[in-house]
């Protein structure tokens, strides 16, 4: 082999941008929702270590396998797209749709980790007292009448662990 054929062996190719950011977001939803590699791989009958490399984007997934995934993982498949650039900015045509508010992933850590806590609270009395106190909240922060603004959080908090004060 000579000088110039070994050097271009060497060289490892850069890894697309787009495969590693659709992995990052296999990655995400497969920890969020506690499956492991190997269970994730059983369930796509592959090796765990091509879902290594589907997760760090050094192995581009197929769009058959893409549709796969998102139904293991209960998302859209362009749950693997929302937060990309292009997919923001409408570059692709085939990305042309756009989706309202928060679906199967946001860019916002804050409402991932809020989700997250909320489904490890196992107690269902409590996850519906923090339902009711939310839309407390909600009302509250939306709300024209500066008396219900005035609202403390104690308060809230109160009346959102009592939900049959709570009228939908």
């Amino acid at each position: 082999m000579d000088h110039e054929t070994e050097k271009k062996a060497s060289i490892k190719p850069s890894l697309n941008r787009i495969d590693v950011y659709i992995g990052n977001r296999l990655k995400k939803r497969r920890s969020f929702l506690g499956i492991t590699q190997q269970d994730l791989a059983k369930s796509l009958k592959i090796s765990f270590q091509q879902v290594q490399k589907y997760e760090k984007g050094s192995n581009r997934i197929l769009p058959q396998r893409l549709v796969h995934l998102a139904f293991i993982l209960g998302v859209p498949v362009q749950y693997f797209f929302e937060g990309l650039v292009e997919y923001r900015q409408n570059i692709y045509t085939g990305l042309a749709e756009s989706s309202s508010g928060y679906a199967y992933g946001n860019p916002d850590p804050e409402i991932d980790e809020l989700i997250s806590s909320f489904m490890n609270i196992s107690k269902p009395e409590i996850r519906m007292g923090i339902v009711a106190f939310l839309k407390i909240l909600e009302k509250s922060t939306n709300s024209s009448d500066s008396s219900e603004q005035k609202m403390d959080f104690q308060e809230a908090a109160f009346k959102g662990f009592h939900s049959s004060e709570i009228s939908d």
